[in-house]
Parts: C-alpha cells; structure tokens; sequence
C-alpha cells in the first residue's frame, strides 16, 4: 500500500476498506474483482468466533502486513505477529 501510494507501483487489490482514509492519494475502484474470508486455525476445538471481539481470550496469531488481521487484533492483549504463515502455523501446531 505505501508503495501504491508513492507512486512506486500502479495499484493494488486485496485491502479492506477502513485503510483506505490513511492513503490519500490512492483511489478506491469500486468493482469488486476478489474478496477475503477471514478463519481462525486453532488447537482448541469448537471454538465459535463470529467477529474479532470473540478472540479476546485467546493467544492470537497473525501474519505481519496482513492489514485486516491487524485491525481485527489491534485491541487483543494476547497477540503474537509472525513473519511468515509457516511460522504461525508451526506455534500453533506445537500447542
């Protein structure tokens, strides 16, 4: 996105719309052309989250830079940013 908004690269797509407002110089096209569906990966079974608040009394993991994980987390007293997928998905599988 920082790149977009430089002027470095062309455009992007897969970003959610509340960042939009932080870069000023991009324009949003309003044509949908993918979507994101966020999960939760977890050693606990049946766990039912339906909105971000419901991970609150959990260790959460995210990816670094994936924006709607971290606007989802931002408030979680509880949350661990990896580098990679590999990485997160390795902790979790020690649990």
């Amino acid at each position: 996105m920082k790149q977009s908004n430089q002027g470095e690269v062309d455009g992007e797509v897969h970003r959610v719309w509340s960042i939009a407002n932080s870069y000023p110089n991009l324009f949003r096209v309003p044509t949908p052309i993918n979507y994101i569906d966020q999960v939760v990966f977890s050693s606990v079974q049946n766990v039912d989250i339906k909105q971000c608040a419901d991970l609150a009394p959990y260790t959460v993991g995210i990816v670094r830079g994936v924006k709607h994980a971290e606007e989802c987390t931002r408030d979680l007293p509880l949350q661990r940013v990896f580098n990679t997928s590999a990485k997160m998905m390795t902790m979790l599988s020690a649990q």
